[in-house]
């Protein structure tokens, strides 16, 4: 069973919920977690850009997903599955299989509540998530 934690985005702006979302990356990695950033394939290449330079100073080293999983990096963008020794920790920002995502020992879902789609998409995903009978939270705080 995965551990499930719902990170709410808050009041953000979409520009400020991408920041928090790469500084959140960076303090997974930080704690030595090697971490899969699973994005919907149109923002594959916006992400892999942005991680570069979300943050004047920041350096988040990454790679993305294409088939090889990257040896040395500890983000990998992913557009679907991903080996499942690859990485325990998944961040989703995108409607991917629940099915897919719970190989992996803990998924983070960023609820995105910069639009009412936002809002309806995460409480689908919770009701999902819950309905394959995996244990959730939600945290208002990214800790």
């Amino acid at each position: 069973m995965s551990r499930v934690i719902f990170l709410d985005g808050g009041d953000d702006d979409r520009g400020a919920l991408s920041r928090r979302i790469a500084r959140y990356l960076d303090a997974l990695v930080a704690r030595g977690a090697r971490v899969v950033l699973r994005v919907d394939p149109a923002r594959a290449g916006t992400w892999n850009e942005f991680l570069w330079t979300f943050d004047e100073g920041a350096f988040l080293p990454h790679g993305v997903f294409d088939g090889a999983w990257p040896p040395d990096e500890p983000v990998t963008i992913a557009t679907g599955p991903v080996p499942d020794a690859a990485s325990a920790v998944v961040l989703c920002v995108t409607d991917a299989p629940v099915e897919e995502l719970a190989r992996h020992e803990t998924v983070f879902e960023v609820v995105d509540r910069c639009s009412p789609e936002g809002v309806t998409r995460s409480r689908a995903r919770w009701a999902a998530w819950k309905e394959a009978g995996h244990a959730q939270e939600y945290r208002k705080e990214w800790t």
